[in-house]
């Protein structure tokens, strides 16, 4: 019991740090280009996760990754929206899209958010469930393209000498009650798919949006929301594991924008 006790004393302090993200990005914004005709695009995606433990009926732990549907991580598209697409009556299901395309479009969302993804795919698709398989139907909506984002979920560094840097820094930071700042090391990207009106699958890009996080009693927070004693950005609300924070990835937005500009002005 003292042990426990002497470890939360010191363990506290630590877990009520501020933390700062340095995030990747472009030192100088990108040219935007014009692309020269008009042109009909929608997104979806570009959200944030958070990892949820759950405990299984044998005593088990599982984790499930589920994505924050008010937190987009592609603010100001410079071609098109997120469209919202609530009717009165749904549109009629077009029956000129393969159902090949229209299913390898559904499950890369899908494989990637899980069932939360499911509502927002709704927009675009007709989702049934037969026991226990999907069938998706297109929309007939007026859009020339699609833009797909996926935000990947937390994933440590798979790299040694990082993992002993957080490790041994972590361990002074606690020793010295937050004033020695604790170092963490993280890999993420960004996968963006642009797909035309019917499906076809135009391009992809892999943005690589790997971060490093410094915590102590008087580090300046980014974002200012990570400030001392908010516990989210340390992964110790509830049941819920950190998820990577919005600004992880807004860094990548004027590099996202230039590349979708860039391939929809050339094509014909």
């Amino acid at each position: 019991m003292l042990k426990k006790l002497l470890l939360l004393t010191l363990a506290v302090p630590f877990f009520s740090c501020a933390s700062r993200y340095f995030v990747a990005g472009p030192k100088t914004a990108p040219e935007i280009p014009k692309v020269g005709r008009n042109v009909r695009v929608a997104y979806l995606g570009f959200h944030v996760f958070r990892v949820s433990s759950l405990k299984n009926p044998d005593g088990t732990i599982s984790f499930e990754v589920v994505q924050i549907p008010e937190k987009r991580t592609l603010k100001n598209p410079s071609l098109g929206s997120f469209p919202e697409l609530v009717w009165t009556k749904p549109p009629e299901n077009r029956k000129d899209v393969s159902q090949e395309r229209i299913q390898s479009f559904a499950k890369f969302y899908l494989s990637k958010t899980g069932p939360s993804g499911i509502k927002e795919l709704e927009k675009f698709l007709e989702i049934s469930k037969d026991k226990e398989t999907y069938r998706f139907s297109m929309r007939s909506l007026p859009f020339d393209y699609y833009v797909v984002g996926i935000n990947t979920p937390l994933e440590s560094s798979g790299k040694i000498f990082r993992n002993m840097v957080t490790i041994f820094s972590n361990l002074f930071s606690v020793a010295t009650i937050g004033i020695l700042p604790a170092y963490e090391s993280f890999e993420a990207s960004t996968t963006v798919r642009i797909y035309d009106g019917n499906l076809n699958l135009l391009k992809e890009f892999v943005y690589d949006t790997d971060y490093t996080v410094l915590r102590a009693l008087w580090i300046s927070a980014n974002p200012p929301e990570c400030k001392i004693g908010n516990l989210d950005c340390l992964g110790m609300s509830g049941p819920t594991i950190r998820p990577n924070p919005s600004v992880v990835f807004e860094g990548s937005s004027p590099l996202i924008n230039r590349d979708i500009a860039e391939t929809l002005g050339s094509l014909k």
